[in-house]
């Protein structure tokens, strides 16, 4: 596995590392992108066929340019889909004004508007169309995550080359198109990184801060004010604290800001203090159910496609079990430890919280390999179990790539399971 990472010995090495494997996932992401709008039909468009007949047979054939020059090239537009449509509707209009207690169509209160509101403000002083911000914000955000992402690896004294290869895993999970694109998925797992980085470093005020922050990204943002709290209880204890320390309280109190902010700004436009979460089970077929109820759905009933399209049952259980997997043997490799160093806990169970809530927000295993990827002590845990079993970094290796170059295929043409 040695050559799969620098060995950098200096924060310029380290830096050149991590640029040069960011970019070039990136243009890995674009190659497939032009190869597969290209070679494979496009899932919402029918393709053309042309029929060729020979003395020995007939054959229908898609029709496929043959015009090196005639081929289509990805573009930013290209990238507009599913919920992109939504963030930079919200980027450019703002918010649905209808009422909640009135009958009213699919509106956009669902998405939280951290995310659009910077990609509106940047569009805004560089004179730039939405779309085109938005996408680059994403990678953006990806790029800074990275650092922490090698910074936690470092504070939890893996070695380097296995803080690398966290980076490796992390940029290509089969998922990971959506830190490409303008989602909310790179903003949310910066301020989540850098949240728990700075709580692990002692400086509170800054956790809460992004911790707050993260809470208007994606609605379980509120788990990284958890995590901050739950690591200051970790490090002084309940009998520990002192009356100075009620300042941390107030920081706590400051996280709940950005939220609030939101939420009352919910009120006065729809009627309705909790409109995103209402609005969920309303029109977009999401509500609250017993958790795993879509995992053991799945087990009861395996299927390859369903709910109209916008799933792939069979690839999402794979990756989920995938995940699941480095949790569960973790947990049964350290739970000792965990019981004995509290810090250990609290980040084994803020990661698990971060993959495990989603599996209580929908019936089907639709969007689920997309929500776990954020959780990215699974990425620390990979690589911190099998240092000594490559063999099983290179499976995973292995099989993230071919589904991610599968994913990333299926979003440029559209194709619905991969949201």
């Amino acid at each position: 596995m040695e050559e799969l990472s620098l060995n950098t010995r200096s924060h310029t090495q380290k830096f050149i590392y991590i640029i040069m494997i960011f970019l070039i996932t990136r243009m890995f992401i674009v190659f497939a992108g032009y190869l597969g709008m290209n070679l494979f039909s496009s899932y919402t468009s029918p393709p053309v066929y042309d029929t060729y007949q020979s003395a020995d047979f007939t054959s229908q054939q898609m029709q496929i340019q043959t015009d090196l020059s005639a081929t289509v090239r990805p573009q930013f537009k290209d990238l507009l889909k599913f919920d992109s449509v939504w963030y930079m509707g919200i980027a450019e209009h703002g918010y649905d004004k209808y009422q909640m207690d009135e009958k009213h169509p699919t509106a956009n209160w669902v998405f939280f508007p951290l995310f659009p509101m910077i990609v509106a403000g940047f569009a805004y002083i560089f004179r730039a169309d939405v779309l085109t911000v938005g996408t680059i914000l994403s990678n953006l955000f990806l790029f800074v995550s990275l650092f922490y992402v090698y910074g936690l690896c470092r504070l939890k004294k893996i070695q380097e080359e296995y803080a690398q290869m966290a980076i490796v895993f992390l940029l290509i999970f089969p998922t990971s198109i959506f830190y490409a694109i303008p989602y909310t998925e790179s903003l949310f797992l910066m301020l989540s990184i850098m949240s728990v980085y700075y709580s692990m470093k002692g400086k509170y005020f800054i956790a809460f801060l992004l911790g707050g922050f993260s809470s208007i990204t994606r609605n379980i943002g509120f788990i990284n004010i958890a995590f901050t709290a739950g690591t200051i209880l970790a490090e002084k204890g309940i009998r520990g604290l002192k009356w100075r320390d009620l300042k941390l309280a107030g920081y706590a109190l400051l996280s709940a800001i950005p939220l609030t902010s939101f939420l009352i700004y919910m009120k006065i436009l729809t009627g309705d203090f909790l409109a995103p979460l209402h609005e969920q089970s309303i029109n977009w077929f999401r509500k609250a159910t017993i958790p795993f109820s879509n995992y053991y759905h799945y087990l009861l009933k395996p299927y390859f496609s369903g709910n109209g399209g916008w799933e792939n049952g069979f690839i999402s259980f794979w990756i989920i079990n995938s995940v699941l997997l480095v949790f569960v043997l973790y947990l049964i490799l350290n739970w000792r430890q965990m019981l004995k160093d509290k810090h250990k806990l609290v980040f084994f169970i803020y990661g698990l919280g971060l993959m495990l809530i989603p599996f209580a927000s929908a019936e089907f295993l639709q969007s689920m390999p997309r929500y776990v990827m954020v959780s990215f002590p699974f990425y620390i845990y990979l690589v911190e179990m099998f240092q000594k079993r490559k063999t099983i970094l290179l499976i995973y290796l292995f099989f993230y790539f071919l589904l991610n170059i599968i994913y990333t295929i299926c979003y440029f043409n559209g194709y619905f399971f991969v949201v």
